[in-house]
């Protein structure tokens, strides 16, 4: 399933989706993106071209599927807590406007983030969410800076939760994805492997750039 990274909360369309196909039904996919614009981007179902759409393929039959997902950003500085958020628009961290963690972290004003363009800065530096139980983080990236200061984000971060920044290295990046394929083959164990999909996203080809292809030489092998 691939829907539009610049419409809305990316996880009202999982829980929609949801209410539908139920909560154990497995979703892959991803938010289509627009070479680091953040203008406009489209989606391609059946020779068509769309925008501000979701498409998707359902894949049906005797199949098992496993999933195995990692990205390798680690948290950066002190946790923040998310004091004032509706979906998924950020409107304070720590009590105060939610820009000034990025413009703190950085050393810009909030005009200069504006100006540069906070999606770039934003996807290379989420906010990211511990998952309780476990030493992993769920990203939630900033694509834009509002007026007042908010932030708005590709889903949302709810009242009350605490966050890091986020950020990205090259060979924990490899790293995450060794033991991301070491777990999934757990799963696989002996079955029959028909096809395999990859999907990965913008922020993690920027990092990697020339060593993106070693990430599908981790997993073939």
């Amino acid at each position: 399933m691939f829907s539009d990274s610049l419409s809305g909360n990316g996880a009202d369309i999982l829980r929609g989706t949801q209410e539908v196909l139920g909560t154990s039904f497995p979703i892959i996919g991803g938010s289509a993106a627009d070479e680091m614009r953040f203008q406009k981007t489209y989606q391609y179902l059946n020779n068509s071209i769309y925008t501000d759409s979701i498409v998707g393929l359902l894949i049906s039959g005797d199949i098992d599927v496993v999933i195995g997902k990692a990205h390798g950003w680690q948290p950066i500085g002190k946790p923040h807590r998310i004091t004032k958020a509706r979906s998924n628009i950020i409107r304070e961290i720590d009590r105060r406007a939610a820009a000034e963690l990025y413009e703190e972290y950085f050393g810009k004003s909030l005009e200069e983030l504006k100006n540069e363009g906070m999606g770039k800065l934003g996807v290379s530096y989420p906010l990211g969410i511990k998952m309780k139980g476990k030493n992993k983080y769920l990203i939630r990236a900033p694509l834009k800076i509002e007026d007042n200061g908010s932030l708005v984000l590709n889903a949302e971060i709810p009242e009350g939760q605490d966050v890091n920044l986020m950020m990205g290295d090259k060979n924990l990046c490899l790293d995450a994805v060794r033991e991301m394929c070491s777990e999934v083959a757990k799963d696989i164990y002996s079955r029959d492997i028909r096809f395999v999909t990859v999907f990965s996203d913008i922020a993690r080809y920027n990092l990697l750039r020339n060593s993106a292809r070693e990430e599908i030489e981790i997993i073939k092998e």
